[in-house]
């Protein structure tokens, strides 16, 4: 009689194992996918904005109840991988409505973006024109940039003359 309730303990807790480890990984899938598909629409939503320039979104991620935080923006002037940089954002929180439905069919409407570690590299061309200058307009939605707060920000300036000036913030 011991060894009949052992031997069925033993296969519940065996049971509930296999089935919480199964809600794990299904659980663990979706959420990556989910990521990767909102990394893709970020990245596509930039590329799109600044034609001929490079774009590049490391990572982003739904943050339940307080929007996007998308990591690793990298943007470029056009011409491979050794091309000039002009921004890198190292981390951006765009406060938005994440709700699943809305989120997947629309695009939310962003309240602010909180930007992190932004080091901009701008330098003026032998033709007079500054490269940042590509930069602008911002990307908008809805016809009007949201508010942003940019905290930890470097600008690097470098003029025809090839100096550089740094300036930190």
């Amino acid at each position: 009689w011991g060894a009949c309730i052992t031997r069925q303990t033993w296969r519940i807790v065996i049971g509930t194992s296999l089935v919480f480890a199964i809600l794990v990984a299904v659980r663990y899938y979706g959420v990556n996918k989910l990521d990767r598909e909102i990394r893709l629409r970020v990245e596509r939503r930039l590329r799109d904005h600044y034609q001929g320039l490079q774009v590049f979104v490391r990572s982003a991620r739904r943050l339940e109840n307080r929007g996007i935080e998308v990591r690793g923006i990298t943007i470029q002037e056009a011409g491979g991988t050794q091309a000039p940089l002009i921004a890198v954002i190292e981390e951006a929180i765009i406060h938005c409505d994440t709700s699943l439905p809305e989120l997947l069919v629309n695009i939310p409407k962003i309240q602010r973006i909180d930007v992190r570690r932004v080091k901009l590299r701008a330098e003026r061309k032998p033709s007079g024109v500054w490269n940042v200058s590509h930069l602008f307009p911002l990307p908008s939605v809805g016809g009007q940039a949201p508010a942003a707060t940019i905290s930890d920000g470097t600008v690097e300036v470098i003029a025809a003359a090839y100096s550089i000036y740094i300036l930190n913030g």
